[in-house]
């Protein structure tokens, strides 16, 4: 009863993502004006209004025709072979529907229920099976060094919320970032509470191993299922909680050195682009040397996909990370399961083998 109302308005025009000029916006608004004149007055005898209406049709079709054609010279005339195909995929790409796919039969699916089914077989098969051998792996710190536990307070998850993508896709369960947003200040006490009590016993609820896969297109034949990539949907509390202890076991490893100074993945203030300026320095001082360098790329194919969980357990047992932290990260690992969704068709559930 104390939450204020906003109404919005769910209409959209064409060219509601474009941003034309003002003097195309000008005519776009004329043309507008001219036709709701042309409705008022439906009288065929009134043909001077239905021929300015024509005729204010006409040049705003042209100006937009102008106009994209100057915006494809300017693409053309500066040589930018990124901004190129980046205008070309835009016209070209297919951002929501999936198109005919291929079967291992051969046989073409077109209904949007059984390529969800097609792509999300796909999708659950392509984790390596593990083969129940743990290899050696000693223990890389000291016996007393360890971490069985991560602490989560209210100003961390109110802290965390404020960096959320506001514009990404809501969760299984319909909460967006956007939302969470809005209301942590309200219920980060409880969830602060909820989250310390999953860690106490070391689980995770069933509902947050679900995941929504939205298949995207990578390149090659746009028939093969191969050739699409899976995007998972989960619970943003989910995703909260997997923040705070993320950043937790990061400090733990950089603490002790667990990690190396040559890893730019998957760390903060690092990236490709901090990768490849040390890089080129050392070529660089390796040429004005006049010293041979050598270089190396190794591109593993599927490389999340081919992690065994056990292997996984038994790596970070062997780094210190012990007690419910250890166990929890197990429960959120085991029996996961996932549902592709296409269109308004939703595929059957299957369990991720790893």
């Amino acid at each position: 009863m104390y939450v204020p109302f906003k109404y919005v308005s769910s209409k959209r025009t064409t060219n509601a993502k474009r941003r034309y000029p003002r003097t195309i916006r000008a005519l776009a608004q004329r043309k507008r004006c001219l036709w709701r004149l042309h409705r008022r007055r439906p009288n065929p005898d009134d043909q001077q209004l239905h021929d300015r209406y024509r005729q204010s049709a006409k040049e705003y079709k042209s100006a937009v025709h102008a106009y994209e054609l100057s915006k494809e010279r300017h693409i053309l005339d500066t040589g930018n072979t990124g901004a190129f195909y980046k205008y070309i995929n835009s016209k070209l790409g297919r951002k929501h529907d999936i198109g005919i796919l291929e079967d291992d039969n051969g046989q073409y699916v077109t209904c949007d229920a059984d390529k969800a089914e097609l792509l999300n077989s796909y999708f659950s098969s392509v984790s390596v099976q593990d083969d129940s051998r743990n290899p050696a792996f000693k223990r890389r710190v000291a016996d007393e060094v360890k971490i069985d536990t991560v602490q989560f307070s209210p100003a961390r998850l109110l802290k965390i919320c404020k960096k959320l993508n506001s514009k990404t896709t809501g969760d299984p369960d319909g909460y967006s970032n956007f939302l969470l947003k809005q209301i942590m200040p309200a219920i980060s006490v409880p969830v602060c509470s909820l989250f310390q009590s999953f860690m106490s016993v070391g689980k995770i609820p069933q509902g947050w191993r679900k995941a929504i896969i939205t298949p995207l297109y990578k390149k090659g034949s746009s028939s093969q299922v191969t050739n699409y990539r899976p995007v998972s949907l989960t619970s943003i509390f989910s995703k909260l909680m997997e923040r705070v202890i993320s950043i937790d076991l990061i400090n733990y490893l950089r603490q002790h050195r667990l990690i190396t100074k040559d890893q730019h993945g998957f760390l903060t203030k690092k990236s490709t682009a901090t990768n490849l300026l040390e890089s080129l320095n050392d070529w660089t001082l390796n040429i004005e040397k006049k010293n041979h360098q050598s270089v190396a790329y190794i591109d593993f194919a599927k490389a999340f996909d081919s992690v065994c969980h056990n292997k996984l357990l038994l790596k970070l047992t062997a780094y210190g990370i012990c007690g419910s932290l250890l166990n929890w990260i197990s429960s959120f690992l085991s029996h996961r399961f996932c549902q592709t969704r296409i269109g308004n068709c939703l595929s059957s559930s299957l369990h991720f083998q790893y």
